[in-house]
């Protein structure tokens, strides 16, 4: 045999190897994909039936025990959480009720002091709001030690359910551990602490003045401005004197919210801040408080350099009425920026 002939049964041979290989390899991948194909469909059944398991007991006439419950395997835990927050989505008041009481009597707890201690982000999040439901002091504790989570959507969840659930007598560690919260979603920590109501005034309050990072302040003051409390104005007019240009303008917007005319005072002089975001702000809750007395400095923004404070101001002074829309059609005539925006504003609004 010459150099050339074993060459070739050597290409031959290996191509010969390459080709069973990948067969083999295309065999077992089939099967592996059969075999996931399979687990998708068991997994969805199973979801299905768990489902309707919890659709059961929430038309179930009678007082829920475990006895009228089947048994749930290790892995039925892991879909369990998923399938209690699709079904309490599409219920309320005491049918949310009813399943919370069924994932307690699957001794589902336990399973979500797990999730906590070892979960993902997504998971930790899902007992959170799961135990929300809950009743019993296991359960609320839980919700105390993760509202100071370092993960800020953990930290939302729990507050959240702490929402849900507080005691007034645990309002002053909850904010504590806000104050030193590295949150940044000041919008929605804003919408949680809203949640927890009016009795929680002298604490956000607080917060909103203190020396917390900006985030946590805006939210604080956020909240405040969506409750609504009149006992909040004298604090947040406070606020509209904070180096801090976030907070500032934040707590105009916050006195425009609550729509006391007392506010009107200090509101006035930052529409000639030299920050625009604050001007902008000042202008809007003016107009939101109907301030009358706000109409010579509205009419003297509408030539402010920015276009914003301009439109804002515009806005506020057709909120006020016959006396702010007259100084519009006023200036409307001018051909500059102040008679440009009056223009585009009673356009705009005339024909809303």
């Amino acid at each position: 045999m010459n150099s050339e002939t074993g060459a070739l049964l050597v290409i031959w041979y290996a191509s010969l190897f390459l080709a069973l290989a990948s067969f083999i390899v295309l065999v077992i991948l089939t099967i592996r994909r059969m075999r996931y194909a399979r687990f998708l469909k068991d997994t969805q059944d199973r979801r299905e039936f768990l489902k309707r398991c919890l659709y059961g007991g929430i038309r179930y006439p009678n007082q829920l025990t475990r006895d009228a419950l089947p048994d749930l395997s290790k892995t039925d835990m892991l879909l369990i959480g998923e399938v209690a927050l699709d079904v309490m989505r599409g219920v309320q008041g005491k049918n949310i009720g009813r399943v919370a009481e069924m994932l307690l009597f699957w001794d589902y707890l336990p399973f979500a002091r797990a999730q906590l201690r070892n979960g993902r982000r997504g998971k930790k999040v899902q007992a959170l709001t799961l135990i929300a439901n809950f009743w019993g002091d296991d359960s609320y504790q839980l919700l105390l030690k993760f509202a100071g989570d370092k993960d800020p959507y953990v930290q939302l969840a729990a507050l959240q359910g702490l929402a849900k659930r507080h005691r007034s007598q645990d309002l002053p560690q909850i904010f504590r551990q806000l104050t030193n919260s590295q949150q940044l979603n000041a919008l929605m920590l804003a919408d949680v602490l809203r949640q927890f109501g009016e009795e929680t005034l002298p604490h956000l309050n607080a917060l909103a003045a203190s020396k917390a990072q900006t985030s946590m302040r805006v939210a604080a003051i956020i909240a405040l401005g969506n409750i609504g409390s009149l006992d909040s104005v004298e604090p947040l007019c406070a606020l509209l004197k904070d180096e801090s240009i976030d907070v500032k303008s934040q707590a105009a917007l916050a006195l425009g919210e609550i729509g006391d005319v007392r506010a009107a005072v200090e509101l006035i002089p930052l529409l000639e801040f030299q920050n625009k975001e604050v001007r902008v702000a000042a202008a809007q809750s003016l107009g939101l408080i109907k301030a009358q007395r706000a109409i010579p400095a509205l009419g003297k923004a509408l030539s402010d350099d920015d276009w914003w404070v301009r439109f804002r101001a515009g806005e506020a002074l057709y909120r006020l009425g016959n006396t702010g829309v007259a100084l519009l059609r006023a200036m409307s005539s001018q051909k500059d920026a102040s008679g440009i925006i009056a223009g585009q504003i009673l356009a705009e609004k005339d024909n809303a």
